[in-house]
């Protein structure tokens, strides 16, 4: 009986304890909000360009908001590492137009698009 419980509880502890590992080693998955904070951090960077006689760019990255502190790091805790790109003038007018574009580390593309949808793109073959 002794020997059951031992295992028992040595096999639980494993769990446990793999469990724990399992979860501090899994990146976090993207939140939806951080889209629409990546959205308007570009908005208000292309605004305070304007502001200050530049021109607007079509298209921002986020390493660019990071560095110009438009954004912080812990905000964007899902797409560490990934490049992304955001396009600040696209509104829902032109709905399949793409806002926020992501290549992920395996070179595949995900973008957000203006109706708010989600699409994996295809492949570029030329890179």
């Amino acid at each position: 009986m002794k020997r059951v419980l031992a295992i028992s509880v040595t096999a639980a502890l494993a769990m446990l304890v793999g469990g724990l590992i399992w979860v501090e080693l899994t990146p976090p998955v993207f939140n939806p909000t951080e889209g629409g904070k990546l959205f308007e951090a570009a908005r208000a960077y292309s605004k305070d360009l304007r502001a200050h006689g530049k021109l607007e760019p079509a298209e921002v990255t986020l390493k660019e908001l990071l560095a110009k502190g438009y954004m912080k790091a812990d905000e964007v805790k899902s797409l560490a590492g990934l490049d992304v790109t955001i396009y600040p003038e696209v509104d829902e007018s032109h709905p399949l137009d793409i806002q926020i574009r992501v290549r992920m580390s395996d070179g595949s593309e995900v973008a957000l698009m203006a109706d708010g949808s989600v699409q994996s793109l295809a492949r570029r073959r030329c890179q």
